[in-house]
């Protein structure tokens, strides 16, 4: 088995689970992590974030909606978040949350067909907050470049790797224009790779750590217009789901499991 095949195995693993407790509430489940930047080796940990259905009860009682960390019996972690609280950390730009429309590992509950929508159309939705998800990248890279300055003799090899992507993904995706999806993978990704499998010293890193801060340092934050198309997109689909969902459950037609 590739490690492909393992990463999309437990996937479906983590939509199980996922879905023994949830049942059809479950929308889907999608990797997050180093795999989608392509910098993922043998022992890399395979997380995710599962989106849920609210239940009649969290809305007619008022509930949080529910965002919490499960682990597995494997040690990796799912992420289970509401769909209600997509909006919010699309605004704030939050890249763990927009990611899950780039992977290339997901399970998709059929049932929810809708949420493909948003995946289709993904590149849109990345620029609902463009300020916001430069601001989230730059605040992510300033803890560890903090840490290259002030604590180095504990600067680890993911620490450096976490500045590299964020100066690659500002450079390519707010300066060049590329993709979203084709930004968050480093240009030397194979490099990074080689470094991370080989247990290489991080200080091989240092001379494109110190290129890297300035670009992270000089990001020009504020100035973006957002993509009120992508924003409308959002709107509609999430609150075409939350009424199908709801409306489902009135009636009690839950509709059938999707095994995998």
């Amino acid at each position: 088995m590739d490690l492909k095949e393992n990463v999309m195995n437990r996937v479906r693993a983590h939509y199980n689970e996922v879905y023994d407790k949830y049942g059809n509430r479950t929308i889907g489940v999608f990797l997050i992590g180093s795999q989608n930047y392509e910098l993922d080796i043998e022992t890399s940990d395979v997380d995710t974030i599962a989106i849920i259905m609210p239940s009649i009860s969290d809305i007619t009682f008022l509930k949080s909606p529910t965002s919490i960390t499960t682990i597995t019996n494997c040690a990796e972690h799912i992420v289970i978040k509401d769909v209600r609280l997509m909006m919010k950390e699309l605004l704030k730009g939050s890249p763990n949350i927009l990611e899950i429309f780039f992977t290339d590992y997901y399970v998709l509950n059929q049932y929810w067909w809708e949420f493909s929508k948003l995946i289709g159309n993904r590149e849109r939705i990345a620029k609902i907050n463009p300020n916001g998800t430069l601001n989230a990248w730059v605040g992510i890279a300033r803890k560890y470049i903090k840490k290259y300055k002030e604590d180095i003799d504990n600067f680890t090899m993911k620490d450096a790797i976490i500045i590299l992507r964020a100066s690659e993904f500002l450079k390519n995706y707010f300066s060049k224009g590329l993709t979203y999806k084709y930004s968050i993978v480093p240009t030397y990704a194979g490099a990074l790779r080689a470094a991370r499998r080989n247990n290489s010293s991080v200080e091989l890193l240092y001379y494109n750590i110190d290129l890297a801060i300035p670009i992270i340092e000089n990001a020009d934050i504020g100035h973006l217009e957002p993509n009120l198309t992508g924003f409308g997109i959002v709107i509609h689909t999430i609150d075409e789901i939350v009424r199908k969902g709801l409306e489902r459950q009135i009636l009690g037609n839950e509709g059938q499991r999707l095994f995998l």
